[in-house]
């Protein structure tokens, strides 16, 4: 367990009125009470009182069918200031951004104002993204949410008091850069989303938080649920050792969202086609694009979706940042949604990890066989030793797009398996940590390479680049943080044999 950020007593609260009730005046639904834990849930809220006192708050709510079984807030949701956290309370919701960003996708679709397999370069413009690799005609909304454009994963968060944040169209063009071909593998990426974003607004004509108020929020009831920090008290993001943390993060589509457990459960009953009053926003056909059968080749559009097995089927979606974890899982046979929010960072997700004891103690077995399942996800991407083979011996000279000029760059593979490099006819230094994975190098490197934001400081950079018989290629990406807010992002990387770089 990580440690208490603060000492101060467990908080079981309802609703704060006095705090949250002017916010919400107007809205559809009444503030919502706790409502003690079903006794098959009794087990289940030992583990959450537990977990409890180790972070700032945890909000759990658990629907079957039409019976709400347990909807429960511990601890503070703003642990400098007291406020404790209630069922109504909004909390950052990480990368579960992401499957309300491919909902709102497809009701676009559905009405005709976004297409999915359109190529998003037709709505933004062809030198809206830097595409470096395969057919940009492949770079289609479909693919950009399915997270097959070839774009590595990245984000900017910037301090809630830089004043001049670029706009969301000039990160787009200097740091979403397509250096693997689109429509191929799933490449997990916030950026990705930031171009699903761009698209929803150049389509739309209006913005990404009003679209998401209007088209998906206020539909489905969702009375907190906001695209930013609210304007009214929510839960503050909480270091695990202590201390708030928190930014504008871009882009909004991938992690920006804010949503109480309110919310999500009727999020939830929305998407397992029964909540009342929204069979007009999607038809059956239009969610199944969001619900495809594991292994679709169509991919999957921010929900994951696995079988389980005995026709057990497990629906979900999760986020995980500094200083908060999320985590809706629904069990469709069931007609069972489980929501864990928490305010303070921790590893593995404690959101996680609750949702599936919660969910077994409903569903008996669910959680051996869900974590059985994640720890196969844990070997997606698993490497194997670097040994050089011949055809990559000796030097491979090119570039490093960089954001305002080409950094010249030059890699030398050594028999012993030894890579160093050059980069700016000047600088040079030994790569670390070469690894494999498939036909691609995994290796790391400390160097001033300039990236938007830096400052021009030592990095640490990331490299995966993909080995072929006559040039090297992919992509360098450094995380980094400053006073302005953290960072991660990538440049591309072109090398070819005896200098015939660009």
């Amino acid at each position: 367990m990580t440690s208490a950020p603060t000492a101060r007593p467990l908080i079981r609260s309802t609703c704060l009125a006095s705090l949250v009730a002017t916010c919400l005046a107007g809205a559809s639904h009444a503030l919502p009470q706790t409502v003690e834990a079903h006794e098959s849930l009794r087990g289940a809220r030992e583990l959450v009182l537990r977990a409890a006192d180790s972070v700032a708050s945890i909000s759990v709510g658990v629907q079957r069918g039409d019976e709400l079984l347990w909807q429960e807030s511990f601890g503070l949701a703003d642990v400098a200031n007291g406020i404790p956290a209630t069922p109504a309370t909004a909390y950052p919701l990480a990368s579960l951004t992401k499957s309300m960003t491919a909902t709102l996708g497809v009701i676009l679709a559905a009405r005709g104002r976004v297409e999915l397999d359109a190529p998003v370069l037709d709505v933004l413009g062809a030198d809206a993204l830097r595409v470096y690799e395969g057919d940009a005609s492949k770079l289609t909304l479909r693919n950009v949410l399915a997270m097959r454009a070839g774009v590595p994963h990245g984000w900017r968060s910037y301090a809630y008091d830089v004043e001049d944040a670029p706009r969301l169209a000039d990160c787009l063009r200097r740091t979403s850069v397509v250096t693997f071909a689109p429509g191929g593998e799933f490449l997990y990426s916030n950026l990705t989303y930031g171009i699903a974003e761009a698209v929803f607004e150049r389509a739309t004509k209006r913005s990404f938080d009003e679209l998401m108020r209007t088209e998906l929020f206020a539909p489905l009831g969702m009375d907190t649920a906001r695209v930013g920090r609210p304007e009214f008290p929510a839960a503050v993001q909480h270091r695990a050792g202590g201390g708030t943390i928190g930014g504008r993060f871009m882009p909004a589509a991938a992690a920006g969202a804010y949503a109480s457990v309110v919310d999500l459960l009727r999020y939830a009953r929305f998407h397992m086609g029964e909540l009342e009053g929204t069979e007009a926003l999607l038809d059956g056909d239009s969610l199944a694009l969001l619900h495809p059968k594991p292994g679709a080749d169509e991919g999957y559009f921010g929900f994951g979706q696995v079988d389980l097995g005995d026709g057990l089927m497990w629906t979900l979606t999760n986020g995980s940042f500094t200083g908060c974890t999320s985590m809706l899982t629904i069990v469709p046979s069931q007609s069972l949604a489980v929501v864990v929010l928490v305010n303070t960072g921790s590893s593995p997700s404690l959101a996680d990890e609750l949702a599936l004891d919660i969910t077994d103690a409903l569903v008996v077995g669910f959680a051996a066989r869900a974590r059985e399942t994640m720890a196969l996800w844990d070997t997606y991407g698993a490497t194997t030793p670097f040994e050089p083979r011949a055809e990559w011996l000796g030097d491979w000279t090119g570039r490093i797009a960089a954001d305002e000029r080409d950094v010249p760059f030059t890699l030398s593979f050594d028999p012993d398996g030894g890579i160093w490099a050059t980069w700016d006819d000047a600088g040079d230094g030994a790569l670390g940590g070469a690894r494999l994975r498939d036909d691609r190098l995994i290796v790391s490197l400390r160097a001033p390479i300039p990236f938007d934001e830096s400052g021009g400081e030592m990095l640490d950079l990331d490299f995966e680049l993909v080995l072929e018989p006559a040039r090297i290629h992919g992509a360098v990406t450094a995380n980094y943080a400053n006073e302005r807010g953290s960072f991660r992002l990538s440049h591309y990387v072109e090398l070819e044999r005896d200098g015939k770089g660009e």
